[in-house]
């Protein structure tokens, strides 16, 4: 896989979000543009934003310095942006994303006479260089944030080896990337380019894209190995604690360099911790309602009244145990309200307990942010039904796709399968429990190494079954 890209015209909108995207997903991001100040000033404004080094040059310089080449230039300036980089990609592969649009009648298909912007760049470059053409009908205003896009990427290239090349840079952006065939079909997605415009002033939409259905999505690739390893040497977490800033320390003094493929599986605790989380149980009024529950479940009545505090509905209240849906939608027992490994708390159950998280979405991408875009998931034991055992579980997810549909893909007799999801998020949070611990092993940050961020990427949130299919509650 090539580690760095160059993006030639990176300075306007659909250079600047892709460039955006692969910052946060590890690559090495050379922008360039005709005017290199702008470049600079683009590439340092993206630098400060996600806390990483990105790079600036002129178109040129770019293009020899880049492993790939993605030209985001308009149609108008193309075939001279590619003629004057020519030279310079000899070899390479150069992503072509132009879309021949010819103002003012955008709305209206005007492919040009070599029959697709991608055929005449191909013309352009000769055929030392080997062209794919992608990222068609994708917003770039849309590409610019951090929400997931509903948008599929058609990939067109005449090798079936440079496609897949591109097909993981457009899933590093988080989208999912399809091959599409020969160089020649991308005529019909440029031409669509045009429709999808129409389409959006006549209804008034914002940013329509590109979706296929039943095509078996490339996120059911498997990573074929991963790896966990804890964080070593991060301190008891107090409140007010700068979490990112201690994990980087930690990570500086034992010399770990996250890559492309790394996440990082905070442990819910911590991070309630470092906001404060905590309640102390003497200075709790427990009411009618918990003081009847603390008698059926034999437990102390404020904590009940915690509980209580912290959910939207009680499930299950039996001895020794009190099941509540929380108030952001876990079903789980005391509404994730713990004493284990909490200072302050007292053997009789009395003094301090530690809440979850007010926003364990919020929480992870604000890590994720602070730490320079690597993907976060922040994680906490539960019980199953059925099962004996408790087993981490995504509470907050930032940065990768907490699941995978693979509704529409086939399975190796071809059957198509129905209703299979992957619930990828909760699979790498349980895995990293495994080096955690549940005890005094101190360790509440894990890198899980290896993972494959093909699926579009999504929060927490997906992870939650709708009430009206909640067989159990």
């Amino acid at each position: 896989m090539t580690s760095s890209v160059a993006i030639i015209g990176g300075t306007g909108q659909l250079g600047a979000a892709i460039a955006r995207r692969l910052v946060k997903a590890g690559r090495t991001v050379i922008i360039g543009s005709r005017d290199v100040a702008k470049a600079t000033a683009t590439a340092a404004a993206l630098g400060a934003e996600l806390g990483r080094t990105v790079d600036s040059a002129t178109n040129l310089d770019a293009a020899a310095r880049g492993e790939l080449v993605i030209v985001t230039v308009p149609f108008a300036n193309q075939e001279a942006t590619l003629r004057e980089i020519a030279p310079q990609v000899r070899g390479k592969i150069v992503v072509d994303t132009t879309v021949p649009l010819v103002p003012p009648k955008v709305m209206r298909v005007q492919l040009p006479p070599e029959g697709s912007a991608a055929l005449r760049a191909q013309q352009a470059l000769g055929e030392g260089v080997r062209v794919v053409s992608a990222f068609h009908n994708v917003a770039a205003h849309k590409l610019a944030t951090d929400e997931a896009v509903a948008c599929d990427v058609l990939v067109f290239g005449d090798e079936k080896a440079a496609r897949e090349e591109v097909l993981q840079v457009v899933e590093d952006c988080g989208l999912r990337g399809l091959h599409a065939g020969a160089l020649a079909n991308s005529a019909a997605a440029e031409a669509l380019t045009s429709v999808l415009i129409f389409i959006n002033k006549h209804y008034a939409a914002d940013g329509t894209g590109l979706q296929i259905k039943g095509a078996a999505p490339s996120a059911h690739r498997v990573s074929r190995s991963l790896a966990f390893a804890a964080v070593p040497g991060l301190p008891e977490i107090t409140p007010g604690s700068d979490l990112a800033a201690l994990i980087r320390d930690a990570l500086r003094r034992a010399a770990i360099e996250l890559a492309p493929g790394d996440a990082l599986v905070v442990a819910q605790k911590a991070v309630s911790k470092a906001d404060n989380r905590y309640v102390d149980l003497a200075g709790v009024a427990a009411g009618a309602e918990a003081r009847e529950l603390a008698a059926r479940v034999r437990k102390d009545p404020r904590f009940v009244q915690v509980v209580l505090d912290e959910s939207s509905a009680v499930l299950r209240a039996v001895p020794n145990i009190l099941i509540t849906r929380h108030r952001c939608g876990y079903v789980m027992a005391n509404a994730g309200i713990d004493r284990s490994n909490v200072p302050g708390a007292e053997p009789d159950g009395a003094g301090r307990v530690l809440l979850l998280p007010i926003d364990c979405d919020a929480s992870a991408a604000q890590l994720s942010q602070a730490l320079g875009g690597v993907p976060v998931i922040i994680s906490d034991s539960f019980g199953r039904p059925w099962r004996q055992g408790v087993v981490n579980v995504a509470l907050g997810v930032a940065g990768l796709p907490a699941l995978v549909d693979l509704r529409g893909a086939t399975d190796r007799e071809g059957r198509v399968m129905q209703t299979t999801q992957v619930a990828l998020a909760d699979a790498v949070a349980a895995g990293a429990g495994l080096v955690m611990g549940e005890g005094a092993q101190g360790t509440p940050v894990v890198i899980a190494r290896g993972l494959d961020f093909s699926a579009p990427l999504t929060d927490g949130r997906v992870l939650l079954r709708p009430l009206n299919e909640d067989l159990f509650g």
